[in-house]
């Protein structure tokens, strides 16, 4: 038996395989891998689940006011064809407005890098993150077919006004 640990242990290593005789059984032991970081610890900030808690917080408290002007300009049901949903819709496409993109969007807000109108430049409002509203059902209103048709011709579906009655 030959120590694997140094070049000569190696090249004996390659003599005996090639011999290629029967009886040579080649035994292989590696030490235990070295461990070169510390076990975790509870008291570690990446893990501890206060921290981060408190640290999002924190930084939450810069663009609430934006995050809720953001809510208050697309309410959930905002769109027609997406009734249970926050949408922002341009051109035919339509972004899910979930928590996590509107704190993208109210925290750009600030820096005068995005309005409350138009989305930020960002990868969670591409194209391909945008979301395909569902068909219709053949008992829904003639309004919601002819949003889906808008979203078809890749057109904004706007609401028609409604005419008020004056009372005589």
């Amino acid at each position: 038996m030959k120590v694997l640990s140094n070049p000569v242990g190696y090249k004996a290593m390659l003599e005996a395989v090639t011999e290629c005789t029967k009886g040579h059984t080649i035994f292989l032991f590696l030490p235990n891998p070295i461990d070169n970081e510390a076990p975790p610890s509870e008291i570690m900030s990446h893990n501890n689940p206060i921290y981060d808690y408190d640290k999002n917080d924190h930084l939450h408290t810069w663009f609430s006011v934006e995050c809720k002007d953001l809510e208050q300009n697309f309410p959930i049901g905002n769109h027609i064809l997406f009734p249970t949903k926050r949408i922002y819709a341009k051109s035919g496409l339509f972004w899910e407005l979930t928590s996590l993109c509107l704190d993208v969007w109210a925290a750009v807000i600030p820096q005068k890098c995005a309005m409350l109108e138009e989305l930020p430049m960002s990868n969670m409002f591409t194209k391909a993150q945008s979301v395909k509203p569902p068909h219709p059902s053949p008992d829904a209103s003639p309004e919601v077919f002819a949003a889906y048709n808008c979203h078809l011709r890749g057109h904004d579906y706007v609401r028609p006004a409604v005419p008020k009655v004056l009372s005589p």
